[in-house]
């Protein structure tokens, strides 16, 4: 979450950028340059040891964490390697050893294999889909709310910081959580750029237009930045970066379309943003049966993924009659 304000320290400086250069080849150019430093990071930033472990790679990950702890002083214990630590080893359910695949390593089929699953991984593609809908469709919507295109840029990214900030307070408050902050921020989102699109851009009313839209950009922000965070917590490790890459891929299908959705005000000027309002508050309503992750033991393995937030089958005693590992008897119950 903090590192994502500096997305919108970027947003700012594109404006500024935008105001002094105003021939686009060269702006482009002073935007896309710079990128090239981000080859350094294969070199710079170490592999996931959790990664590493849930694909077997074991050496790597004693590595890299010996790594960690030689840097931050803190002795590694030499037994935390052994295989009854390895949270990846984990037994199955006969439920579970139906379904033919490596359990270390976790392919984009599995995502969609098993029902529990199946529904978690729908509900976050429609969520980072609007989600990025929303963001862009208001982000190249600016022109139209009157005022300086420059000066509406640069506030649009000026709301991320504290968007972000925000975000990362109330999803880590015990009445709120990830699963009710997302929901609050995406239908008040949603709200506010219905109501945006029905004020008057021009005379007194403008800024009221002005500041519906800045508060529904600042929304949509603190939700977009809260869906990284919750989606990565609900996938089990071997789907982790499998389950965020879709995620992100729905979300490029919502940057595609925004800027087409507009062309939708020759129709009627407000159709844009009311398609992009009702979308936003849907996925709000749509979240709320996902499981809560704050301060829960995260899915480590396929099979707990599955588990995660639905309801046992068994009762509390049969259960844990039917687990013999202890640590297993945890995460079913």
């Amino acid at each position: 979450m903090v590192f994502m304000m500096f997305f919108g320290v970027g947003y700012m400086m594109l404006a500024l950028y935008g105001y002094l250069i105003r021939e686009w080849r060269t702006l482009q150019l002073v935007i896309s340059v710079p990128t090239i430093l981000f080859l350094s990071y294969w070199w710079l930033i170490p592999e996931s040891p959790r990664w590493l472990l849930a694909v077997g790679r074991k050496e790597e990950a004693e590595r890299i964490i010996r790594e960690y702890g030689y840097v931050n002083n803190v002795p590694v214990p030499d037994d935390i390697f052994s295989e009854s630590w390895n949270p990846m080893k984990m037994g199955k359910t006969k439920k579970m050893d139906k379904i033919k695949h490596n359990e270390e390593k976790g392919t984009m089929l599995d995502l969609f294999r098993l029902p529990n699953m199946r529904k978690k991984t729908l509900i976050l593609f429609y969520n980072w889909f609007v989600n990025t809908l929303i963001y862009y469709g208001l982000a190249f919507n600016t022109s139209n709310l009157g005022g300086s295109d420059y000066f509406n840029c640069f506030l649009a990214g000026a709301v991320e910081i504290p968007a972000y900030a925000l975000g990362l307070f109330i999803m880590g408050t015990e009445r709120m959580g990830r699963r009710w902050s997302m929901f609050y921020t995406m239908v008040i989102g949603g709200i506010t750029c219905v109501a945006a699109a029905f004020v008057p851009p021009c005379g007194g009313t403008l800024w009221i237009g002005i500041i519906l839209a800045t508060i529904s950009k600042f929304s949509v922000t603190c939700s977009f930045g809260m869906v990284y965070v919750f989606s990565a917590e609900l996938f089990p490790t071997p789907l982790r970066s499998t389950g965020v890459g879709m995620c992100s891929m729905c979300a490029r299908i919502g940057g595609i379309l925004a800027p087409q959705l507009l062309l939708m005000s020759k129709i009627w000027a407000k159709l844009p943003a009311v398609v992009f309002g009702v979308a936003c508050i849907l996925a709000g309503i749509f979240i709320l049966p996902l499981p809560e992750t704050r301060g829960k033991k995260l899915p480590e393995t396929l099979e707990e993924g599955e588990r995660f937030g639905k309801k046992p089958e068994k009762g509390p005693e049969k259960v844990e009659e039917a687990t013999t590992n202890p640590m297993e008897a945890i995460v079913v119950n």
